[in-house]
């Protein structure tokens, strides 16, 4: 049982993962905005920074250009609303409301 258990321990654990880097936490934003443009200034690195909210100073820092979401969201939002239309309108022409004796 013993044996057992340590197994599934051991898969449970999963692969060592080795983190290559340095690691920083701020308290101010600003104070990142700063630390990442004197980063670039070094040269081409890749950095990386994790917020639990977005900060439109750290993508500018960055150099993050605008997202492509929105362009995807809105192609999807014009096709749903054309689809919808278009099966109502086909639907009425293909099954006419008969009201009344008369055609």
């Amino acid at each position: 049982m013993k044996a057992l258990m340590s197994a599934v321990e051991k898969l449970l654990e999963g692969p060592r993962v080795r983190y290559e880097g340095v690691m920083g936490i701020y308290y101010y934003v600003d104070d990142v905005e700063h630390t990442v443009h004197a980063l670039r200034g070094l040269g081409p690195l890749e950095i990386v920074v994790k917020s639990p909210v977005p900060h439109h100073t750290i993508e500018m820092a960055l150099g993050q250009g605008p997202s492509v979401v929105r362009w995807v969201t809105a192609v999807g939002a014009f096709l749903g609303a054309t689809g919808g239309f278009s099966l109502c309108i086909w639907s009425m022409f293909s099954w006419p409301l008969v009201v009344g004796a008369r055609s």
